[in-house]
């Protein structure tokens, strides 16, 4: 080895070697060296295929998600605004944050579900009284006829 390489390699111990390129290596990603373009300084050579298909794939993803992210906001808006508890709250300038506003819709879904089972049962009962009612008058007119 020359004096140089000497000087930027050393092994530590375990056995790897450590050197300037090593130690960025040890901090930043194999992509964080592609992206800002220090990758071939240290030892990094991708075909420019590879590269620009890396970045296209980053590019792509990051438009996904966010329209991803945009999609759930506008649906969190729409959800406060169902609510009516919320509908004030979603008047403010900064409403709650996303998570009590789906805990509060839970809540209220759940609060719905009980007041159409009690409407249902309340419902059968009065046509349950309804029936046994016409019953008794159609026996009584035909008691009245003979």
């Amino acid at each position: 080895m020359s004096e140089k390489e000497t000087q930027t390699e050393q092994v530590v111990p375990g056995g790897s070697v450590a050197g300037p390129s090593y130690d960025v290596l040890a901090v930043k990603s194999n992509y964080g060296c592609i992206k800002e373009g220090s990758h071939s300084h240290h030892g990094l050579n991708y075909p420019d295929s590879f590269l620009a298909d890396t970045f296209s794939k980053q590019r792509a993803h990051m438009i996904d998600e966010r329209k991803r992210r945009n999609r759930l906001s506008r649906a969190i808006q729409t959800l406060q605004g169902l609510m009516p508890q919320m509908d004030a709250v979603g008047k403010q300038k900064k409403g709650p944050c996303k998570a009590i506003t789906v805990e509060r819709a839970i809540d209220y879904i759940i609060a719905l579900q009980w007041e159409v089972e009690r409407l249902r049962k309340a419902s059968s009962a009065t046509t349950q009284d309804a029936g046994v009612l016409f019953d008794l008058d159609s026996t009584s007119n035909n008691a009245a006829n003979c």
